[in-house]
């Protein structure tokens, strides 16, 4: 489940994994691992690797890569690690997967080592998985591991005081920097912008970066100018947003409210950050924080029916946030 051979722990999970060696060289590994913190931080690299050392023949502070254990984790089919993971964000764990686990927990280890369950996301199990796993965690069985992470949500409590916890924290600017420079071709410029949208996380600057995603921010601003100058016309700046997709367009213009919204209380200048056209923010300034926080809020809405919902129509989202864009546009200007 790495995202590369031979990969390593990311370099903010040092101290974590310190943590983690030092219990397993006192023999006092807890059954039960908890791994919290912001999405895509390592946590499940973390997981893979931590499972890989615990199943090693010959661990030195690690895997050794070289091991039939190792090569059969390398290869995916290794038979004593089971992985419990949604395939989608807002996929349910249900009580299947559990008696799954509860199954697999149950026979001999294969590889005469111990058995390691990852459920990824854990806080997606529903009460019925949850109750399920509850006893099997409760008694644990020798030489049986749970490696649970977190995901946007909170885990039920009755799970979450069973195991021991470890959290990553974002790393600092510096770190973050270091780890971009080594792992992509980003110009200094736009690993600092890429940092900035992602909130100092570098997997996450990472992934917007193969995905081009500031050229795409570009073009959802250009969007909003054109319209809001009547250079285009309303159909074609709808058209235009369906290419980027509905889910593109409401995470960036929520992220971009946000920092309107922000820089109106506090006086910072989030919103002069060059990631935002400087049209567009002059545009938008001239409105009262009433204005803005009622369209965040209309934003977050939306968001929310669109990922719960699988019979709303993409299209008529976004018709509906051009509409209100141009109410916005021609709205009374308040005073701040």
């Amino acid at each position: 489940m790495m995202t590369q051979n031979r990969q390593d722990i990311f370099p903010w999970q040092s101290a974590q994994w310190q943590k983690i060696q030092h219990l397993m060289h006192i023999n006092k590994m807890p059954h039960t691992l908890l791994i919290t913190g912001s999405t895509m931080l390592g946590q499940i690299e973390f997981a893979g690797y931590l499972s890989q050392t615990l199943t090693c023949a010959h661990p030195q502070d690690g895997p050794c890569y070289t091991c039939k254990s190792c090569q059969l984790h390398a290869a995916k089919t290794h038979p004593d690690i089971l992985w419990i993971q949604p395939q989608t964000a807002s996929q349910t764990i249900r009580v299947k997967a559990a008696r799954e686990v509860i199954d697999f927990v149950t026979c001999t280890s294969n590889q005469g080592c111990c058995r390691v369950v990852i459920i990824a996301e854990a806080d997606n199990m529903n009460t019925y998985a949850a109750n399920a796993l509850l006893k099997t965690l409760e008694e644990p069985l020798p030489n049986t591991f749970f490696i649970l992470t977190q995901g946007n949500t909170s885990l039920l409590p009755t799970i979450r005081s069973r195991c021991y916890q470890i959290h990553f924290a974002l790393p600092t600017t510096q770190v973050a920097q270091r780890w971009l420079a080594e792992h992509t071709h980003l110009s200094d410029k736009d690993m600092n912008l890429y940092l900035y949208l992602s909130h100092q996380n570098p997997l996450l600057a990472q992934k917007y970066a193969e995905h081009n995603e500031l050229q795409k921010i570009q073009s959802l601003q250009e969007q909003f100018i054109l319209l809001s100058e009547t250079k285009i016309s309303f159909y074609a700046a709808t058209q235009q947003l369906n290419t980027l997709g509905v889910d593109f367009v409401l995470k960036w213009q929520l992220t971009f409210f946000y920092a309107m919204i922000k820089s109106k209380l506090t006086l910072q200048k989030d919103c002069q950050h060059t990631v935002w056209n400087a049209s567009l923010c002059s545009i938008l300034q001239q409105y009262s924080i009433i204005d803005l926080i009622h369209h965040y809020d209309w934003l977050a809405t939306q968001q929310v029916q669109l990922r719960s919902s699988i019979t709303m129509n993409p299209q008529l989202c976004l018709e509906a946030l051009l509409a209100r864009w141009e109410l916005l546009l021609l709205s009374s200007r308040q005073p701040n």
